[in-house]
């Protein structure tokens, strides 16, 4: 039922006069549900206001909206399908809420832990078991980062907010630690910029930091395996061409996103071991 109505619906900004708190709301529009979704669509849509030749586009407010536009981004030709984006959201919210998934999504992640990381790195023999990860995490605390499982692992890696916990995290020392407390400090008083924080780090730090990750993505990676490795996902989803093999579309939904998250993970390790295997483009690798 979710599908059915979020694969119809379109989300736009509400006139201020909408009893949704949040200002956003979802909005069947005859017609409309016929466009497509598209990482660089060929059109985008707006709120117009009855009355007014003031329009304003879906992430604008506009008092006495009453009807959608679909305005062109660039010249369509004719017979070329129109296109919208229906949100810069995980893989896991477009199967939920409109039942497929995006090819190439560059907005899905992974949710993760500083502790989930570490324990993973632990269980991979890459961090020593009489590893604190209680006071690990209170460093990663102290330091004003987060620690709930609200970190995000990408395609390309961890999340800049994510890397930086581990960094945290990983301090060598006391003195190392309160070197970044004080250059964090700096920052936050716009007496540094993160510029400084990348010069403090050495590449020798950061080598070692990446061996880390990469034995903690290839770890979690395996427990998402535990029915089936990424390739056997992958040769399940070819074999779905076959008829009489064929999954239902709920069935090949699941396969399709367990493999994905597989991916995004291989994808994060690979990049990984880039940095590991490249240290004198290490910087370079981690900022792309």
């Amino acid at each position: 039922a979710l599908q059915l109505a979020g694969s119809r619906s379109i989300s736009i900004r509400l006139p201020s006069s909408s009893p949704s708190s949040s200002g956003k709301g979802s909005v069947l529009v005859p017609l409309f549900d016929m466009a497509n979704h598209h990482m660089n669509p060929t059109a985008t849509y707006r709120l117009v206001s009855t009355g007014s030749d003031d329009d304003n586009n879906n992430d604008d407010n506009n008092e006495g909206g009453e009807s959608i536009e679909l305005v062109a981004r660039k010249d369509i030709s004719e017979g070329e399908e129109i296109t919208i984006s229906y949100g810069a959201y995980p893989n896991s919210i477009m199967a939920k809420c409109y039942g497929f998934i995006p090819t190439n999504n560059p907005y899905d992640f992974e949710k993760v832990s500083v502790r989930g990381i570490l324990q993973a790195a632990m269980d991979a023999g890459a961090l020593l078991e009489d590893t604190n990860l209680s006071k690990a995490e209170n460093s990663v605390a102290a330091l004003g980062f987060d620690t709930t499982n609200n970190s995000r692992i990408l395609a390309t890696g961890p999340e800049e907010s994510l890397w930086m916990s581990l960094r945290a995290a990983l301090v060598a020392n006391d003195d190392e630690y309160e070197e970044l407390f004080e250059v964090l400090e700096a920052i936050e008083m716009d007496e540094a910029d993160d510029e400084d924080l990348w010069e403090m780090d050495n590449d020798a730090d950061i080598v070692r930091r990446a061996k880390i990750v990469h034995a903690a993505f290839v770890a979690l990676e395996h427990q998402i395996s535990a029915e089936s490795t990424l390739e056997e996902d992958e040769k399940i989803l070819l074999r779905n061409n076959d008829t009489d093999a064929a999954l239902s579309c709920g069935s090949r939904l699941l396969v399709e996103l367990r493999s994905k998250r597989k991916r995004l993970l291989r994808s994060a390790s690979r990049r990984m071991a880039a940095v590991v295997g490249r240290p004198w483009e290490a910087r370079d690798i981690l900022s792309m």
